[in-house]
């Protein structure tokens, strides 16, 4: 396949929420929120400064109550919450996932470290926006769906949902001629980064697969 009809990922979302066994009641205070701390002095070899870090003061219950790390130079965004903690990275650069896996685990350790926790599971959601050259977009679709008993359409979509994960492909409404690939999975325990990444690069492949676009894992 040329680099002209090969497809291209233009937006990219990974988040990785973990569960606390139990609220961390004890790591919170008010405007002195030790957690501030342990994170920056943890984080501060990607960059990380004061600026980074803030909480949201004005809150309506005890689930809004939020500390947010900003760490520009990774493109990442972590939230911590009384109930678990979130870790976003926008668009992702896997070539780079040993640097985000320390990251995402230095932070981690050091919340759990800091409020005596454990992990109840793990979810991670990878959604992309892939762009695919030609008119093949509707007959990629079509190809997963009846479409004697559909009939005719201008695009298909299809949603998949099992235990502990789901699958939805569809057409994309931010980029035209564009799909939208979003993946869900429910992981029980506490998994590395390392770990995660595997079971994300394998759903990954499996969906792509279906859509015949998988070379587009490998550069």
């Amino acid at each position: 396949m040329t680099s002209e009809n090969k497809p291209t990922v233009l937006e990219s979302y990974f988040e990785n929420r973990v569960q606390f066994s139990e609220p961390i009641f004890g790591s919170w205070g008010s405007l002195e929120n030790p957690l501030a701390g342990k994170l920056y002095f943890s984080l501060r070899k990607w960059g990380v400064t004061l600026e980074d870090i803030s909480w949201n003061q004005q809150t309506k219950n005890l689930n809004e109550l939020q500390l947010t790390v900003t760490v520009p130079k990774m493109d990442v965004l972590i939230h911590v919450g009384l109930a678990g903690a979130t870790f976003i990275s926008m668009n992702p650069d896997w070539s780079r996932e040993v640097d985000l896996g320390e990251l995402f685990e230095t932070a981690k350790e050091t919340i759990l470290q800091e409020s005596s926790q454990a992990l109840e599971d793990q979810e991670f959601v990878l959604a992309m926006h892939i762009a695919i050259p030609g008119k093949g977009l509707r007959e990629k679709m079509a190809r997963l769906v009846n479409t004697q008993i559909l009939g005719s359409a201008r695009m298909f979509g299809i949603s998949l949902y099992d235990e502990g994960r789901s699958l939805i492909i569809d057409r994309s409404a931010k980029y035209p001629d564009a799909l939208f690939v979003r993946l869900d999975r429910k992981i029980e325990g506490d998994k590395t980064f390392s770990e995660l990444a595997k079971v994300v690069y394998h759903d990954e492949w499996s969906a792509l697969g279906l859509l015949g676009i998988q070379d587009l894992m490998t550069g």
